[in-house]
């Protein structure tokens, strides 16, 4: 009866291993559902290089590739095409058309989106995708690497760039919201007359 119960304990396990998503399977239901969802909206945790650089919470709003985030003082949007960071400490507004490590820095979230046609995805220790930059030149990022809750979102996400500075976002809540107006992903200037923009495009 022992040996019995053994091996259906192991035969249990293989079967859980065999049908066990990998991480390419992983990253891509994530990315499907933040490509079906009218809008994906998260609260997290962010630590930068280690803690050195300060714990800061925030939120943000995805639509696909477009997305706001505040976090830290700073309010971050983007249409997809034009990122606009406004900083609540000097008032100002960077006007730019931002390159892949400039939107991870803001939306690590990039990451599962955008995956498939920057990153080579591997298997690393534990329950996470590793991703490394096809073209490091262009990336500005070293490695990455994202961990999936239960229902298949991300969990934690890190990234390591060439500089050597890192963020580390651990998601506290996440949610499929409605459809929201592309008005909510573009800066408006009435509601900061104050502000001074500062436009590098």
């Amino acid at each position: 009866m022992k040996r019995i119960v053994i091996f259906i304990i192991m035969f249990a396990g293989l079967v859980a291993a065999a049908f066990a998503a990998t991480p390419q399977q992983q990253l891509s239901a994530a990315a499907k559902k933040l490509s079906d969802a009218a809008s994906v909206s998260a609260t997290f945790t962010m630590k930068t290089n280690g803690g050195r650089g300060g714990h800061v919470r925030g939120s943000m709003q995805m639509a696909r590739k477009a997305c706001t985030v505040s976090a830290g003082g700073m309010t971050m949007w983007y249409d997809g095409t034009t990122q606009w960071v406004y900083s609540v400490a000097s008032q100002e507004v960077t006007v730019t058309k931002p390159e892949l490590a400039d939107l991870l820095e803001s939306n690590p979230f990039v990451l599962i989106s955008g995956y498939a046609s920057h990153f080579n995805v591997s298997a690393g220790d534990g329950p996470c995708a590793v991703l490394t930059p096809k073209n490091k030149m262009s990336s500005g990022i070293e490695s990455a690497k994202i961990w999936f809750d239960a229902a298949g979102w991300p969990s934690r996400i890190y990234v390591r760039f060439q500089s050597d500075s890192t963020i580390d976002v651990t998601v506290d809540k996440i949610s499929v919201g409605k459809a929201m107006p592309a008005s909510a992903f573009r800066f408006d200037a009435a509601k900061y007359p104050e502000a001074d923009v500062i436009d590098l495009r």
